[in-house]
């Protein structure tokens, strides 16, 4: 796969947008502010088949309504699966998956179903060689402007410029590579 292009939900704003930056000229971010709320059923229906147009999908939007990322990647999937798409498809879900916080119950629920689904996903993809591949991404704190906002915030988080590295890096990889899914997280670097 020469230099791809990649579709970014969530690309409009927060974290996404960071992600959109350094991936450059060739992607393009879509987000609930130019209408791509994936909470919309026909909505997901649209971005599945706008995504066709890119050899990389990463499926990085989060919303109010928890499982629409689960729903989107299902959407995705059927319809790559149905036209045979060479390519991509990657999703973030979360390292909160590891440690089961009680204000954050129904995230992590949707993020664990994101996690299983997209490793069946690629478990199909296994048993269909010389189709496209999926991924999951589970990053620890993402530092963006409403991580830092938080009074939570550890001072550090994985860096959207690091992340978009790792996406670009499994993209590039001998497509007889699977890689299900990866854990991302950062520490604090001692001055």
């Amino acid at each position: 796969m020469n230099s791809p292009r990649y579709l970014i939900t969530g690309g409009t704003s927060g974290s996404g947008k960071s992600l959109l930056a350094a991936f450059g000229n060739s992607a393009r971010g879509i987000g609930r502010g130019d209408r791509f709320d994936i909470t919309d059923a026909g909505i997901r229906s649209r971005i599945a088949e706008l995504s066709l147009e890119f050899e990389v999908f990463v499926n990085h939007a989060c919303s109010n309504k928890p499982f629409s990322q689960v729903e989107l990647l299902e959407e995705v999937f059927s319809k790559w699966k149905k036209v045979n798409h060479q390519g991509y498809i990657v999703s973030t879900g979360s390292y909160s998956t590891y440690s089961l916080k009680p204000h954050i119950r129904l995230y992590t629920a949707a993020k664990l179903a994101l996690d299983t689904y997209s490793r069946q996903c690629s478990k199909w993809c296994e048993n269909h060689p010389g189709t496209f591949r999926v991924s999951i991404i589970r990053p620890g704190i993402l530092d963006s402007e409403r991580s830092r906002a938080k009074p939570s915030w550890p001072g550090y988080g994985v860096d959207m410029q690091d992340y978009a590295k790792l996406i670009q890096f499994l993209t590039t990889q001998p497509t007889q590579l699977l890689v299900p899914d990866l854990v991302l997280s950062s520490r604090d670097v001692a001055p």
